[in-house]
């Protein structure tokens, strides 16, 4: 009995590192204090089949206040019509297919509590990938090719106990 509930904790540990790894853009932190100053680190994980990353476009969420990309070396920032975008200066700057790159959109968090989806449009030298689907309800992302990225808002009492058996956020700041 002991083994075969060790496998299945190995198995889920396994489905749920699985899961996570399938995500093309993620977020460093998936979880926000409500009504706080929080920094949305995304994470991009390959190109468009093969191209790089060229351009990364955020709509800022509704809530989201005081949004704006913070600077990345080689690209330009900018906050246009609801939007935050990084665009890279040169081909040079471009993030290599194979290469995880990340983008920092600051602001403040909604006071609301909920699911907050940032939707996510990358441009390659050739192609684009629209990371905007969003379920009709709920959280589940599973069944979706370009999913967009799901930012939790919780209270403060709910984000100072870890997630899932996570480590603080502090626990990631260098």
């Amino acid at each position: 009995m002991k083994t075969t509930t060790r496998s299945c904790v190995v198995l889920a540990a396994f489905a749920a590192f699985a899961g996570g790894a399938c995500a093309h853009i993620s977020l460093q932190q998936p979880r926000a204090e409500a009504g706080r100053p929080y920094e949305a680190v995304l994470r991009i994980g390959h190109g468009c089949d093969g191209a790089p990353t060229t351009g990364v476009v955020v709509q800022i969420p509704k809530g989201f206040e005081g949004a704006k990309p913070l600077p990345k070396s080689g690209w330009k920032v900018a906050v246009q019509g609801g939007a935050a975008t990084w665009t890279a200066a040169s081909p040079e700057a471009a993030l290599p297919s194979g290469q995880r790159g990340e983008f920092v959109l600051a602001g403040t968090a909604p006071t609301e509590t909920g699911a907050l989806w940032l939707k996510v449009l990358q441009t390659c030298q050739q192609g684009s990938r629209d990371w905007s689907q969003v379920p009709p309800e709920g959280t589940s992302t599973k069944a979706m090719k370009f999913p967009a990225v799901l930012l939790q808002v919780v209270s403060p009492g709910d984000f100072a106990a870890p997630a899932g058996g996570a480590a603080p956020a502090d626990a990631h700041k260098h």
